[in-house]
């Protein structure tokens, strides 16, 4: 029913605010003029309760993290910033919102919720420049809170993924060529990528690139980025024909802009071998992860992560190659890497232990 509402209003906005007791019957007024005038008495009463309410327009109308509000604030323009990042005044925006019904707010998820009609009706107020302002404040607020995705942060990612389709859809439907708009794109894509919903990721990742390649040229580093995430996509699902010069491509822009040592050049020659190792093409994927082992051996500490993945890809490639006794001493030290640093339970160190009792069942075997 609120689709229908909503999609009416949009319509017939101006008409549906003249009929009487159209959404209520019986009521002296209808809902959407009701909630114009209480807009109208918010405004007078809290201009920054006006503002979140005017943020919250642009927003999908469910499950609004407050965090994407309190730690955004900074993004949020000269009224509604301060007050955001006050919690004493927020609470007072909020309280004063909440007595108009305007939004409700869930206190055990600390999240918001807003009609949609609501924010038909805001939007049906604001101008090109005024919507176009607030679009803008979200996308870099949106940018602000997504993290790196990695397993650690999952959990925030996840909370926040609702509003982050939301952005993404607003940037693409409005082909807004924002640098922070990219990095939205490049995040919830890579999410996306990361739970194995490559259908999602895809046309991010290519607006992603598009707004990067143009902003910056075609040989910058934040390209390699998109080109790079582009390649896993394909690899991951058997697109090695399209994956392959995405990963070169990446891989020259890299050692051209930030030198052949840098710890992005490791990350281009640890994909690319990974994708020569699934083809089967051993011979042109050793040197690769031997080169990539090498750079983040010297970037990096002995013990970092990163050192533990080239070990484990070098050790498999091994495996592969049945040269057991090569492969040993570099999965005993991955495991021993991931271990200490990520801990006993981290899916890598878990993947790393079975790759190295795998190998250690080979070499059993062999002997008997």
């Amino acid at each position: 029913m609120d689709r229908l509402i909503l999609e009416l209003y949009r319509t017939h906005g101006v008409e549906l605010l003249k009929e009487r007791g159209l959404f209520a019957p019986g009521h002296p007024d209808p809902v959407a003029t009701t909630w114009v005038l209480s807009f109208q008495k918010i405004e007078q009463a809290n201009p920054a309760a006006a503002e979140l309410l005017r943020f919250c327009a642009f927003l999908h109308p469910d499950s609004i993290p407050e965090e994407l509000i309190t730690e955004g604030a900074s993004e949020l323009g000269p009224v509604l910033g301060p007050v955001a990042g006050n919690a004493l005044f927020f609470n007072r925006a909020i309280g004063e919102i909440l007595k108009f019904s305007l939004i409700h707010r869930d206190m055990p998820t600390q999240t918001l919720e807003i009609h949609r009609l609501v924010q038909a009706i805001i939007l049906e107020s604001l101008n090109d420049e005024a919507r176009k302002q607030w679009i803008e404040r979200f996308i870099r607020t949106m940018n602000r809170l997504l993290p790196d995705v990695k397993f650690e942060t999952w959990a925030k990612c996840a909370r926040l993924l609702l509003q982050a389709q939301h952005c993404a859809a607003l940037i693409l439907a409005r082909n807004l060529h924002l640098q922070e708009g990219a990095r939205v794109l490049n995040q919830t894509a890579f999410y996306f990528y990361e739970r194995a919903r490559y259908a999602q990721a895809e046309p991010l990742y290519q607006r992603a690139l598009a707004i990067r390649e143009e902003a910056l040229g075609p040989t910058h580093p934040d390209v390699a980025t998109s080109l790079n995430n582009l390649g896993e996509l394909n690899r991951s699902q058997g697109k090695s024909a399209k994956a392959e010069p995405l990963y070169q491509r990446a891989l020259a822009i890299r050692e051209e802009a930030l030198g052949p040592t840098h710890f992005q050049v490791a990350l281009s020659l640890n994909n690319l071998a990974a994708l020569y190792n699934n083809q089967g093409q051993d011979p042109d994927a050793e040197p690769l992860y031997q080169r990539a082992l090498a750079i983040r051996e010297e970037v990096w500490a002995l013990t970092h992560p990163d050192v533990a993945q080239s070990l484990n890809n070098l050790g498999m490639l091994y495996i592969n190659q049945r040269q057991y006794a090569e492969a040993k001493p570099l999965l005993q030290r991955a495991l021993d890497i991931c271990e200490e640093i990520l801990g006993p339970e981290h899916p890598n160190t878990q993947t790393v232990r079975g790759n190295y009792e795998g190998l250690l069942k080979k070499m059993e075997g062999e002997k008997d």
